[in-house]
Parts: C-alpha cells; structure tokens; sequence
C-alpha cells in the first residue's frame, strides 16, 4: 500500500484544529469560550511575569506565572476556589517550614521533621487536590529560601500575584453561558437513543436478529452510555460556570438546565436496559430454538411505540406531560401487557426465557419514562 504524500498528512494532522478555531470564530458556544481561555492564560502569564520581575526578587519570580495558570480554570466558581486552595496549602507548608526552620535551624533532621508534617497535613487537609502541593511547597521553601521568614514573605506576594493576574483575566470578559448548547446535545442522545430502538424495530419486524446486527447495536449502545456522561458533564459544567459569574446577574435563571439532569439519570437508565435487551437478542440470535417470527414481529411493534414514547421525553421538545407523551406511554404500556398475557409460560414453555426476558427489559425501560422523576436503585 502506497504512503500519503507528507502534504496529505500534515492536512490531515491540522484539519480537526483548523476546524475546531473556525467554529469558535463563527459563532459562540465552547469553542469560542476555550479558545478566549487559552489567550486569557497567555495574557495573564505574561503579565504576572512582569509584574514580578518588577516587584519581586529573582529567588520567587516563577511563582507569579505558574499560579497564574492555576488560576484560570473552565470557569469562575473553579478557578476562585482552587485558587484559595492553592493559597491554602501555600500558607500551611510555608508555615511549618518557618515554623520549624528559624526555632531549630536549618538541618537534615529538622528537614525530616518539617516532611512528615507536611506530609500529614496533606493527608488530612480538606483543600481537595491542592494539598498535595502542601509538602512540594515546604520542600521548596526549607531548601531555596532555608526557612527565612522574608523568603516565605515574598513567595506568598508572588503567589498573590499571580492569583490576582489569574483572576483579573478570567473576568474580563467573564465565560459566557451557552445553555442551549448543553440542551442541544442533551436532545441528540435522546434522539439518537429513540433511532437506535426504531433500528432494532425495524430490523426485527423484518425477521432479521443476526448476529452482526446485534452487535452493532451492542457498540451503540456503549456509546450512547459514554454520551450521556458526557452530556452529564457539559451540563454541570454550564451550571457550575454560573456560579459567581458576573453575567449571571444579567441572564436570570438556568432555563431548563435541572430539568436536564434528571432527563439525564433517566436516560441513563434506559440505555443500561436496552444495552440489556440486545444482550437478550444476542443470546437469542446464537440459540438455536430463538424467538417465533410472530413473537418479533409483535416485539417489533412494542419497540416502535417506545421509540415514540422515546421521542416525547426528549426535554428540549415536548415534555413528559404533554398530551401526545401521554398517549404515546399508554399505547406502549398497553402494547407491553398485551405481549405478556399472550405468551404466557404454561403456553410456550421452550422459548419463555427469551420471551420472558425481553419483555421484561422493554417494561423497565416503560417504568423508567412513566417516572422521571424519581431515583431508582
């Protein structure tokens, strides 16, 4: 097989960036608000930088940039708090190192002392990640400033500094909300969970439960599993970067923001009981006694009214209180109950299994859109 010319792979290489800078240029949204982040860090590393050259000795200079960066987090509400937690840390491992170093001197076993405290601190300090900056910093301090109280008294203002810069940055402009992005992409695993079931439907109304069928929608399935965290985590994020958000004065309230976290735990749930049902559709493929044709067809069209049903939860549509969500989930349930009482155990005994089975995983999934709202186990 011949090579791609060195051209054609550098295109390659660079199309996804290129494409990601377009995107946040042509219109606001994450793209537009990381990319502002990575400028922001720029701006205010430099700018640090100065400042401490400026006002602070060579010894603690470094301190003002690398803190800078550690200011400017996604949003707000994260880069003020681990900004505080770094300071934290910073004051509790200078402290011991001063503490220790001017009243005992600077020794190897006074080094060792000011370790295991440190150490310790770090353990049951409650400052989250940063404390294990706690025993770095007393390290640094003990063996470039030896102790001296005045080391510890300009690295806490080059600190400061940084922090300031950090912060100063990320609020001009503050992040901006984009809620409709995360609703947008709440609404597409949704859809893409209703056209997955609707595949599987109209596969089996057309008698076809292969095996290459099954598992495809097996890896469908984990991917939708792996889009609903991600969608979990875009809309938390979005509400996090209201926090101590100066905009948010501006905007009003989260629209809708809740209602998709709950529409999420749901989803969540009934991906895992479709994930569920095709394992059944797997098993039943590789037996050799499957399911009648009847049976799958009959199946086939429970399916679609769930794919229907599917499709009135959909929080950025129509809600799950609306009169067509409502007929939709009585003719799915109806369906379901009528697919139960017509293949009773005593009635088909050799294929109760697989029949037993997916309904069972088709009626937890109808459990699962009748109540919303509530937590299951």
């Amino acid at each position: 097989m011949r090579a791609r010319p060195r051209s054609a792979v550098v295109r390659c290489v660079l199309a996804r960036p290129w494409s990601y800078l377009l995107r946040a240029a042509h219109r606001p949204g994450p793209e537009r608000n990381d990319v502002l982040l990575q400028l922001k860090a720029v701006g205010a590393t430099v700018v640090a930088w100065y400042l401490a050259g400026r006002l602070l000795p060579a010894q603690v200079r470094a301190f003002a940039p690398f803190t800078a960066l550690l200011a400017l987090q996604r949003t707000v509400y994260r880069s003020l708090w681990e900004a505080l937690r770094y300071l934290g840390a910073l004051v509790i491992g200078a402290g011991v190192t001063g503490v220790l170093g001017t009243t005992a001197g600077v020794h190897a076993w006074t080094l060792a002392l000011v370790m295991l405290f440190a150490l310790v601190a770090a353990k049951t300090s409650s400052l989250g990640g940063q404390r294990y900056q706690i025993p770095v910093v007393a390290a640094f301090v003990f063996t470039s400033g030896l102790g001296r109280w005045s080391y510890i008294t300009h690295m806490v203002a080059a600190v400061a500094l940084g922090v300031g810069c950090g912060l100063v940055a990320h609020f001009l402009p503050a992040p901006s909300f984009h809620p409709a992005s995360a609703r947008e992409q709440v609404d597409d695993v949704w859809q893409d969970t209703r056209r997955l079931v609707k595949d599987v439907a109209l596969a089996l109304g057309d008698g076809r439960c292969a095996g290459e069928s099954v598992q495809g929608w097996g890896r469908r399935c984990r991917r939708l599993g792996e889009r609903v965290d991600a969608a979990r985590a875009t809309v938390r994020g979005e509400e996090e970067n209201r926090r101590l958000n100066p905009r948010s004065r501006r905007s009003g309230e989260p629209a809708g923001l809740g209602t998709c976290l709950v529409s999420l735990d749901v989803l969540a749930r009934v991906v895992a009981h479709l994930g569920s049902l095709v394992r059944g559709l797997r098993q039943a493929a590789a037996c050799t006694d499957g399911p009648a044709h009847d049976f799958l067809a009959a199946y086939a069209g429970l399916l679609h009214r769930i794919a229907d049903a599917l499709g009135h939860h959909c929080p950025g549509r129509t809600g799950p209180d609306d009169d067509a969500a409502r007929r939709a989930m009585e003719e799915a349930t109806g369906r379901c109950e009528e697919l139960i009482a017509r293949y009773p155990r005593q009635a088909a005994t050799e294929r109760w299994h697989v029949y037993g089975t997916l309904l069972i995983d088709a009626s937890r999934i109808l459990h699962e859109l009748g109540e919303p709202d509530q937590g299951h186990g």
